[in-house]
């Protein structure tokens, strides 16, 4: 028993001993690590980055740019550090500029091809209403098409309403001439039972303005196309008053991260005189 007391006795002891003498970091290098362990993740990292409402930054994406950073640049103490955040803060100012920019450009162009195919139909509409050849635009042609569809199956079906007869005369004028006494089979009401000889006549010359009308609308469509992606290739800058925004912003941030790069250079150069210690703060 006595050994076991007299062992217990000698380890508590060196170990009292051991903790005596332990009083942090001995050597440069591991002064150096401890002294930086409160800025490890950055300082301004956390005023710097959006994390919250609805626009939002990746908070690892700065710490990689922050690390990288600290990697080019070995920051010796609290205020080399300092400043190293300080120059990620600018570079990070600077891809938020670009993605400004990137909204910017979005903002303008992203419902282009909404607001345009809104046009198009309103121009067809305002041309039914008031008037006006349907043959200039592909959505006028396609409306032109579509109804002829709706006709045809009617004439094959053996019957020409006088609504269709109407719209035929007024989109087609002299291109479907109406129904003599002598092919008119039966008369109800308004539709006319007209003979098989005149629906034939009827179902070609519709089947010719389709073709026709198909390959048009084909022709409009690939030339609008083309109009709408110059327009698109056109807006794709900023607006005047966001580009003046950009450069005043880019302009500031440069100017800035010029300015800390200095001091940071600075820094090193008087310290790497001095014996390479860092400046206590």
């Amino acid at each position: 028993m006595s050994t076991v007391r007299s062992i217990s006795e000698k380890k508590l002891e060196a170990n009292r001993r051991n903790a005596r003498q332990s009083t942090g970091p001995k050597t440069a290098a591991g002064k150096q690590a401890s002294r930086l362990n409160a800025v490890t993740h950055g300082l301004l990292a956390n005023a710097v980055v959006i994390t919250a409402g609805s626009y939002r930054e990746d908070a690892e994406e700065f710490t990689r740019l922050l690390d990288g950073l600290r990697e080019q640049y070995t920051p010796e103490g609290i205020a080399e550090d300092l400043e190293v955040q300080q120059i990620a803060l600018y570079y990070w100012r600077k891809m938020r500029a670009v993605r400004y920019e990137h909204g910017a450009i979005r903002k303008r162009t992203g419902d282009m091809r909404e607001r345009e195919e809104r046009g198009r139909q309103e121009s067809v509409d305002n041309r039914l209403r008031f008037g006006g050849t349907l043959e200039e635009t592909a959505h006028g042609i396609q409306y032109l098409i579509d109804n002829l569809g709706v006709a045809k199956k009617e004439a094959l079906e053996g019957k020409v309403s006088g609504e269709w007869q109407e719209w035929l005369d007024q989109h087609f004028p002299d291109e479907f001439p109406r129904p003599d006494e002598s092919q008119v089979v039966e008369r109800k009401a308004a539709r006319l039972m007209v003979s098989q000889d005149y629906l034939r006549q009827t179902v070609a010359k519709i089947d010719g303005q389709l073709r026709r009308l198909s390959s048009l609308r084909d022709k409009l469509a690939a030339s609008e196309e083309l109009n709408l992606d110059s327009k698109i290739s056109a807006a794709a800058l900023p607006g005047p008053g966001a580009v003046d925004k950009l450069i005043r912003y880019e302009t500031s941030n440069d100017r800035a991260l010029d300015r800390a790069l200095k001091r940071l250079e600075s820094m090193q150069a008087r310290r790497q005189k001095q014996g390479g210690a860092p400046a206590e703060k």
